[in-house]
């Protein structure tokens, strides 16, 4: 079955990376890493499949949450800086999740590349969460 799953993965990656501008968006939404518990920590990510795929197999062993927001299938580097990654569509996943329930913190790991796009004061504002 491994076999099976790590040629599924080669192709997604191969086609991800030859055919990046044309992308592949993943499902917006939270996701459970492990079986995480009320204080456990929320990485964020835009919905670029590849960067979502990679992400989740980083945080193998980690019981924590990823929140996938709306990046319009790119990355969340150009997305950010577009305004397609920002602290509204950060808050709307927050909201859809009902993140608020499912932990007991309000912090929210954020990509380091998505700072020129996002404004934590208005993040907080909006949702009550701090990146």
């Amino acid at each position: 079955m491994s076999i099976l799953k790590n040629a599924i993965d080669f192709i997604i990656n191969c086609r991800c990376v030859l055919l990046r501008y044309n992308p592949i968006r993943h499902e917006c939404g939270l996701i459970a890493l492990g079986n995480p518990a009320p204080d456990s920590p929320v990485f964020v990510s835009g919905n670029y499949f590849h960067s979502v795929k990679r992400l989740i197999r980083a945080l193998e062993g980690i019981k924590c949450y990823l929140l996938v927001a709306d990046s319009a299938g790119i990355n969340v580097w150009c997305a950010s800086g577009v305004c397609d990654f920002n602290e509204h569509k950060i808050a709307d996943a927050v909201n859809a999740a009902g993140l608020g329930d499912k932990v007991c913190h309000r912090k929210l790991i954020l990509p380091q590349l998505s700072a020129a796009g996002v404004n934590l004061k208005a993040l907080e504002k909006e949702c009550g969460f701090k990146g």
